[in-house]
């Protein structure tokens, strides 16, 4: 058994429209910045108007499940990590603790995962998938080009590991 990992760099290291599928189940949980040395880069500190509040849920309005395990994320970089963290735990924290980061020893304590993505796909053009700060995506239509195995006619791979 051969295990390869490709990344683009330093291009790949930017917000912007990707597809990815990860390890696990990371949907609702927080995710922050790492830079190339493994260190923090950037806080879970982000506008709440990123978030869609309801009285049973809270999720992150710019990602979007597709299909098999994929999500579409208007901010996502492949410097991403995820911590144990959701975002509904996000909010009881500030309610708590009335502070918009969290400390560095916080976040090293709820790490889940520094390395998340077992694919990481950037939109070849981010225009045709936002406007104004909006997805755009016709979803079905995406989910479409992933069954059909035409990720790459729109996207530009930046990390994909295979198993042989």
């Amino acid at each position: 058994m051969a295990f390869s990992c490709d990344k683009i760099t330093p291009e790949a290291d930017y917000k912007g429209v990707s597809l990815y599928r990860t390890k696990g189940d990371y949907f609702e949980n927080v995710v922050i910045w790492m830079n190339k040395d493994g260190k923090i880069a950037g806080n879970p500190a982000f506008p709440l108007s990123n978030l869609y509040i309801t009285e049973t849920d809270t999720t992150n309005k710019f990602r979007l499940r597709i299909v098999d395990g994929y999500v579409l994320d208007f901010e996502g970089t492949i410097s991403d990590a995820y911590l144990s963290v959701t975002y509904k735990d996000y909010l009881l924290w500030l309610e708590r603790y009335d502070e918009l980061a969290f400390p560095d020893d916080t976040i090293w304590k709820y790490m889940l995962d520094l390395d998340p993505y077992l694919e990481h796909w950037r939109a070849k053009d981010n225009e045709a998938f936002t406007r104004n700060s909006h997805m755009l995506m016709d979803t079905v239509g995406l989910k479409q080009i992933i069954l059909d195995g035409r990720i790459e006619e729109y996207f530009t791979r930046i990390k994909i590991n295979t198993i042989r």
